[in-house]
């Protein structure tokens, strides 16, 4: 009795590992950028002004993931990249007390210039932001990026260029 006791539970034991295993079987990674840009215009006017723009990483644009969305096991941030491009306007004026919000967590990031600026990539290295933005997509798999800042000496204008580079786990057994 106690043999065919100990029989049956090494059984269960074995099923059990090769369901893990055949569950690790059927997941598969997808790894891509979502690139999105916005156009920040700030005319002349008052020597601060504070503008706030935002766009949409959607999840969805990776045919796999958009297939599969309510398979996600797991999202990761490898990178968050941002540049500022088209710069036109005052030479001069400075970008200052600049944020991205997502998920209602601010990111900081650094003051600038954007005509000294213009080309040169910046990135989001933060742990802890990375993960936050990962946190959102995988709850959600479009969240919105907020940017926001104070501008001194308008006017200028340039496009905020962002990437980021996600890999999505999904399992769709």
């Amino acid at each position: 009795m106690k043999t065919i006791k100990t029989l049956g539970i090494l059984c269960l034991m074995i099923i059990s590992a090769s369901c893990d295993e055949l569950d690790e079987l059927t997941e598969f990674d997808t790894s891509f950028t979502l690139s999105e840009s916005v156009l920040i215009s700030v005319e002349d006017g008052e020597e601060v002004q504070t503008f706030s723009q935002s766009v949409s990483l959607d999840l969805s644009e990776d045919q796999d993931v958009a297939d599969n969305l309510n398979a996600i096991e797991e999202v990761s941030i490898q990178s968050l990249t941002y540049s500022y491009m088209d710069v036109m306007g005052n030479e001069e004026a400075q970008i200052e007390n600049a944020q991205f919000t997502v998920a209602g967590t601010s990111i900081e990031i650094e003051d600038v210039s954007p005509a000294d600026a213009q080309g040169a990539t910046f990135t989001i290295s933060d742990p802890s932001a990375l993960n936050t933005i990962a946190s959102a997509l995988q709850n959600n798999p479009q969240t919105t990026i907020s940017y926001t800042a104070e501008v001194l000496g308008a006017p200028v204008s340039f496009t905020l260029a962002i990437d980021v580079e996600v890999t999505v786990t999904i399992d769709p057994i």
